[in-house]
């Protein structure tokens, strides 16, 4: 009678721990404002409504393209995608200076830089990018995550003057 509890027991714990994350569905995509790429600018999907997990972000590279991995709290490795459903764009600029951060690639450049020794200063660079893209409460910036996943391109638009 005991060895039927315990096993009860366990196959409730088995069929009660799975897997209640949302499905993800890879999304990429470009970066520009009025037209011209924008490089290396971090990008923050954050939910709307009733669209499942908590986001995802990404960074653009030289050429303004992108790709982005889910934020899941807890998560020990890059998940590609978000899940489907409306988010709110958001896109800041980087703390550093992505030209000051280079690694040699070149083992016969010496060694690479020990992590957190001599990084470079915090840079203020000319905002590449019109002020409402950078907050959640002000962005315009929304998009329809299909259910399938897909290419989102973020055109942004600057300000008239």
């Amino acid at each position: 009678m005991k060895n039927n509890i315990v096993l009860m027991l366990l196959v409730l714990l088995v069929l009660g721990c799975g897997d209640k994350r949302p499905t993800l569905v890879p999304i990429q995509g470009k970066l520009t404002l009025d037209g011209v790429p924008l490089p290396f600018k971090h990008i923050k999907f954050l939910p709307e409504n009733v669209t499942p997990g908590v986001g995802g972000g990404g960074v653009s590279d030289k050429d303004g393209n992108y790709s982005l991995l889910a934020i899941r709290p807890g998560s020990i490795k890059d998940e590609i995608g978000v899940p489907p459903g409306t988010y709110r764009v958001i896109i800041v600029e980087p703390l550093f200076d992505p030209e000051a951060v280079a690694i040699p690639t070149n083992p016969e450049s010496g060694p690479a830089p020990a992590v957190g020794i001599s990084l470079p200063k915090k840079t203020n660079p000319k905002a590449s990018i019109p002020a409402n893209y950078g907050v959640a409460e002000t962005t315009t910036l929304k998009v329809e995550v299909p259910d399938n996943g897909g290419t989102i391109d973020l055109n942004l638009q600057a300000p008239l003057r």
